[in-house]
């Protein structure tokens, strides 16, 4: 996994007209911990600075320039039932982003975000 500075550096490529705060949700639906992006301060500010750093250094328009920003990115949702702790079967909801449409990489992903559930479940592609 990508440190929470490099994943928003590379999505600002993809991604030009996301905000910081833009970037915080994706990476909080990613399971980024975002106290520890800036801790007791406010990660929003760090997120911008990094964002103005990338660009004051013109990463971003190489990135773009080279065609890092022409990916498609897929949106996956799988569901996750498993046995809870009382014996119930429960369910979670696990959103995965991959580029260039890859399902086996978003299965992959997915299965990891699973496992870390419970290891006692099946998962089902939503959808999209």
């Amino acid at each position: 996994m990508l440190s929470a500075r490099q994943a928003v550096l590379q999505s600002q490529i993809i991604h030009p007209d996301w905000t910081a705060e833009t970037h915080l949700v994706w990476l909080d639906g990613e399971a980024y911990d975002l106290a520890a992006i800036d801790p007791g301060k406010d990660p929003v500010h760090q997120v911008r600075q990094w964002m103005q750093e990338h660009v004051a250094a013109g990463a971003v328009a190489e990135g773009r320039s080279r065609g890092y920003g022409q990916a498609t990115v897929t949106a996956y949702r799988f569901r996750y039932y498993y046995k809870g702790q009382t014996g119930e079967e429960e369910v979670a909801e696990i959103n995965v982003v991959q580029a260039d449409g890859d399902v086996e990489a978003a299965w992959e992903q997915a299965e990891e975000k699973a496992f870390a559930i419970a290891g006692n479940g099946r998962l089902i592609l939503e959808d999209n």
